[in-house]
C-alpha cells in the first residue's frame, strides 16, 4: 500500500470539479461533483487522488465523518494590508453620492491612504492578520 502525507478519509460529501485536470473557465467552472463517502490523499503539498476507498496509508489521517470537504477560495485581488474603515461611505453610496463628490467629503481611497500611513506596523501587522483569520474562516485559503 502507497504512503501518503496526509489522508483525509470518510468525508459525507467530497466536493470537486468533473471534466479534465486543468484550470477552469466560464461555464466550466459549474460543474461539480460530488463523492459519498470520498478520501483526499495528499501528498508533498499535493493531492494525488481522490475518490472512494482509496488504498493509501499515512502517520496523519483526518476522519471526515459527517463533514464536507471542498476546495478553498482564491480571491486573486483583495486588499489586506490597510487601516481605517470606510463604512461611512455606505449611506452616501446608497443615496447615490457620486464617488467624486465622496473624495471631496474626505472619503475614498485617499482616506484608506491617509490612515494606512498613520497606523504602525504593529498596527498593520496586528489588522491584516485578523483579516487573513477572517477570510480562512470563511473559507478563502489564498489570496
Amino acid at each position: 500500500m502507497e504512503s501518503v502525507d496526509l489522508l483525509i478519509t470518510n468525508a459525507s460529501e467530497l466536493l470537486t470539479l468533473k471534466g479534465p485536470r486543468k484550470p477552469r473557465t466560464g461555464e466550466q467552472m459549474k460543474r461539480l461533483s460530488i463523492i459519498k463517502n470520498g478520501s483526499v490523499a495528499i501528498m508533498n503539498d499535493l493531492i494525488v487522488d481522490v475518490g472512494r476507498n482509496l488504498r493509501y496509508k499515512s502517520d496523519i489521517t483526518i476522519d471526515a465523518s459527517g463533514k464536507l470537504v471542498m476546495p478553498g477560495f482564491v480571491d486573486p485581488h483583495t486588499h489586506v494590508v490597510f487601516a481605517g474603515s470606510r463604512e461611512f461611505e455606505l449611506d452616501l453610496k446608497l443615496a447615490g453620492i457620486p464617488y467624486i463628490e465622496i473624495l471631496k467629503r474626505g472619503g475614498g481611497i485617499f482616506y484608506t491612504v491617509n490612515e494606512t500611513r498613520k497606523a504602525s506596523f504593529t498596527q498593520l501587522l496586528h489588522q491584516s492578520k485578523k483579516r487573513l483569520d477572517t477570510m480562512l474562516s470563511y473559507g478563502t485559503t489564498s489570496c
